[in-house]
């Protein structure tokens, strides 16, 4: 049954980033950024195609290259910084419902995980697949800093606060309720989930769990550096 479900894999990579610049094509082990999640999702048997929506003609022309399918140059409207990428896999869902050419499961790979395991992407998929009540699957890491111990903000008096504070007096981490950080790893859901909902926690959030060194998100030039520094390892 299982090997009946079509599941697609998708990459949302915009030609702008303020944060890093062409982020997206960056090279990293010889190979441009957005290569490393287009090969991880090729190689995971479970996937049966990858595809990229993007606004950049380079970046689709190196998706291309790798073996991933361009449908559409994204909309402008669609790929600036404040764009939801929420609204950009709607997009992507409703070009294909348009198209007769809809998935049953859809896995969303960011480029800005090179690190991930292929394995991760597929248990991420069984799990999703093995729980009915889950309405979308997102990937975890144990959180460095925590909410409820070492983490604060700056309150109306302009003086520091914790972020959640306790009834029960914490003295060290481990006291405090376990907390993680979503990483970009994976995130797996249905076309109907997507067109019929908002955000991702508007449903019920299954998760799974990875490792901290597989979970690096890119996000700037100091993220890049330690990946690539994790790559030569």
């Amino acid at each position: 049954m299982k090997n009946k479900i079509k599941v697609y894999g998708i990459i949302c990579a915009r030609g702008g980033s303020k944060g890093l610049k062409n982020k997206n094509i960056l090279p990293l082990k010889g190979k441009p950024l957005i290569a490393h999640s287009i090969n991880q999702g090729l190689r995971t048997k479970k996937i049966k195609k990858i595809l990229v929506s993007t606004d950049s003609v380079k970046i689709s022309k190196v998706a291309k290259k790798y073996g991933a399918h361009i449908p559409f140059l994204r909309p402008k409207k669609l790929s600036n910084d404040n764009s939801s990428e929420w609204k950009v896999w709607q997009h992507l869902v409703k070009f294909l419902e348009k198209n007769k050419d809809l998935p049953d499961i859809i896995i969303s790979i960011p480029t800005t995980s090179p690190l991930r395991k292929i394995n991760d992407l597929s248990i991420s998929i069984d799990k999703f697949i093995k729980n009915k009540n889950s309405d979308i699957l997102i990937t975890i890491t144990e959180s460095r800093r925590n909410p409820y111990f070492n983490m604060v903000k700056i309150n109306q008096k302009n003086f520091l606060e914790i972020v959640n504070f306790s009834k029960k007096k914490l003295f060290n981490r481990q006291q405090a309720p376990k907390t993680y950080d979503v990483c970009t790893v994976a995130y797996v859901t249905t076309p109907n989930y997507i067109l019929n909902s908002t955000h991702i926690f508007q449903g019920n959030v299954d998760y799974h769990e990875v490792k901290k060194d597989t979970a690096i998100d890119i996000d700037d030039r100091f993220d890049y550096e330690i990946a690539k520094k994790f790559f030569r390892k």
